[in-house]
């Protein structure tokens, strides 16, 4: 698919006339209009419906149109690549927030002046994992993983899950409660797409139904805040809270009898070459053979 042809047709779907994607392109009109035309045909689709008044996209093309947009941002990001090479991993909110930093730092050391420059994105769960799919990032550290053919996942670590109340809540003075007690208390839910909702499945069974959830909000930080301030209390990561816990400002606590973590997943192309940067990074996580899986 030519990508020039796909530029103008794009440029006149969003400005609604030939003339005008002419005009925000830099091109003669009967350019334009011979690149939408050799599109189509190369298609075998009619893609616009010409007017006078205003082209619109031809019927059922909604699909085709989003995706020749990603297709054309793709392509732009290839071509950065070459200009601005990077190894781009990518981090679920929590593993980016308080986990993942030391090791970058380090990584970010190893490598020397004619490597790719390394970057850092942190974002949600399945944000991730898309971005993934769309070969947008190399290496992604999330907190589950489902599995998707073409890569291979290593689990990276165990995390603890602890409950956390407010330092003057009748449960701060003890080290472990037991699990129907969470039903008597609001609790605060974090980011969604984390998995904690599964585990707690998994471990609680039915007592899940009775949890009152009374809020859910979308970073661990807004949770914190949240039981700080007596609205509630939560199961969050143990390290998210190792600071507030040392200086007293949240109190944690575990559930009697049932152990709450979470394998942390790193993930790449399952065609990533051996000799790839991306892999010493897995290495540097691993610090000592990690389960492997290949999906």
């Amino acid at each position: 698919m030519n990508l020039e042809f796909l530029r103008s047709y794009l440029a006149v779907i969003r400005t609604g006339s030939f003339h005008g994607a002419a005009r925000e392109l830099g091109l003669a009109q009967p350019t334009v209009s011979q690149h939408v035309k050799k599109l189509e045909e190369s298609l075998g689709a009619t893609l616009v419906v010409r007017s006078s008044a205003r082209c619109l996209p031809a019927a059922r093309t909604e699909t085709f149109v989003r995706r020749a947009e990603a297709l054309l941002r793709f392509a732009e990001f290839a071509r950065a690549s070459l200009e601005h090479p990077a190894i781009v991993i990518g981090a679920s909110s929590n593993i980016g927030v308080y986990l993942l930093s030391p090791y970058f730092k380090t990584f970010r050391s190893m490598l020397d002046n004619s490597s790719p420059r390394p970057d850092l994105v942190i974002a949600s769960n399945e944000e991730i994992l898309g971005r993934l799919e769309r070969d947008e990032i190399d290496l992604g550290v999330t907190e589950w993983w489902n599995g998707r053919p073409g890569f291979v996942s290593r689990i990276w670590r165990r995390e603890k899950l602890v409950v956390i109340t407010q330092p003057d809540h009748p449960w701060a003075a003890l080290r472990e409660i037991d699990p129907g007690l969470l039903s008597e208390e609001p609790m605060i839910g974090g980011e969604p797409g984390t998995g904690t909702g599964r585990i707690l499945r998994e471990k609680l069974g039915p007592l899940v139904n009775s949890l009152r959830i009374t809020l859910s909000l979308g970073s661990t930080e807004a949770v914190k805040n949240a039981v700080r301030n007596g609205l509630g209390v939560s199961i969050v990561f143990e390290s998210s809270v190792a600071d507030e816990a040392r200086d007293g400002r949240l109190a944690t606590l575990k559930l009697r009898d049932v152990e709450l973590v979470k394998d942390l997943h790193v993930v790449h192309r399952r065609d990533m070459p051996t000799e790839s940067p991306v892999l010493r990074f897995v290495d540097l996580l691993a610090g000592e053979p990690a389960a492997l899986c290949r999906t």
